[in-house]
C-alpha cells in the first residue's frame, strides 16, 4: 500500500492533484490523505499516520511548505518531498531539504505521470519502502527490505531485523495490509508473515531463516510454497534481464 498526503490551502488544487494522482495509481493499493494547512498534516502524522510520498503546497498562510518540509526532516521523515508551486523562486530552499521535484501549477496530468514514473524508478533503485510501527512512546520506521520476518504472541506483534527486535501491543490486523502489499511478504501461518527474500530453504511444513530460525507454515496455507517458488523464479528472471 503507498500512502501518499497533499498538503495544499487550496481545495481546488488539491481535488484537481487528487484526481490524476488516483488516475495514475488506477487498480492498485493507494491511499491519498489530503490537508489544507501544514498543521494538519503535521498533526496527521504525529498520530502515527503513513506518508511515502509527501505533495507541498510552498505558500500557504501560516506555516509554508518550505517550512513544513524542515520539521518533516528535522522529524527524520525520509519519504519524498514534492514541492507543488506556481513559480521555481524556491530552488534553493527546496534543494536544503531533499526536495525530489518540483510541480507547477496547475497540475498537469502528463507532468504528474511522468513525476510519479520517476518517483516508482527511484523506489525500485533505492528500495525506500517503509513500515511506520506505533508505539506506546513513538513512531517508529523500519525499512521493509530490513525485516526478516513477523511473529505474533499474545497481544504483541515482534518485528524482527537482522540487528534488532521491535515489540509493539498490537494484532496482525494492524499491519498486515501494509505488509502483503508488498510482494516480498507473505502470511504461512496464522502467527507469521516472512519476507521471502530471507528465506534460506524449504522444508516440508516451515521455512528457515536466518540464525536457522524455523517458520512453521500452516496445513490450511499449503498454497504458501509454490507461492514463494513463483516469487524466486520471477526475481531471478528480472535480474537476468537486468544483467542482459
Amino acid at each position: 500500500m503507498i500512502h501518499i498526503v497533499l498538503c495544499d490551502d487550496s481545495p481546488k488544487d488539491i481535488e484537481r492533484l487528487s484526481n490524476i494522482v488516483q488516475q495514475y495509481y488506477a487498480g492498485e493499493p493507494v491511499t491519498i490523505h489530503t490537508f489544507v494547512s501544514s498543521i494538519e498534516m503535521i498533526t496527521y502524522l504525529e498520530q502515527g499516520g503513513i506518508c511515502q510520498i509527501a505533495f507541498l503546497d510552498i505558500v500557504m498562510p501560516g506555516f509554508n511548505g518550505i517550512e513544513l518540509a524542515r520539521a518533516l526532516r528535522n522529524a527524520r521523515y525520509k519519504g519524498y518531498l514534492i514541492f507543488v508551486t506556481s513559480s521555481n523562486d524556491f530552488a534553493t530552499e527546496s534543494y536544503e531539504v531533499s526536495a525530489f521535484s518540483y510541480l507547477l501549477k496547475p497540475a498537469n496530468t502528463n507532468t504528474v505521470f511522468s513525476l510519479l514514473d520517476k518517483v516508482a524508478k527511484d523506489m525500485q533503485h533505492n528500495d525506500t519502502a517503509t513500515l511506520l510501527i506505533k508505539t506506546k512512546k513513538s513512531t517508529q520506521t523500519l525499512l521493509l527490505r530490513e525485516i526478516l520476518y513477523v511473529e505474533s504472541s499474545a497481544h504483541y506483534l515482534i518485528f524482527h531485523t537482522a540487528e534488532s527486535e521491535l515489540t509493539v501491543y498490537a494484532g496482525f490486523q494492524q499491519y498486515e495490509a501494509d505488509l502483503i502489499s508488498d510482494p516480498r511478504f507473505i502470511r504461512c501461518h496464522r502467527t507469521f508473515i516472512v519476507n521471502m527474500d530471507y528465506i534460506h530453504s524449504v522444508q516440508k511444513q516451515s521455512f528457515m531463516m536466518p540464525g536457522e530460525v524455523t517458520i512453521p507454515i500452516s496445513k490450511s496455507l499449503a498454497h504458501v510454497k509454490q507461492h514463494y517458488i513463483r516469487y524466486i523464479m520471477e526475481k531471478e528472471g528480472a535480474n537476468s534481464n537486468d544483467i542482459s
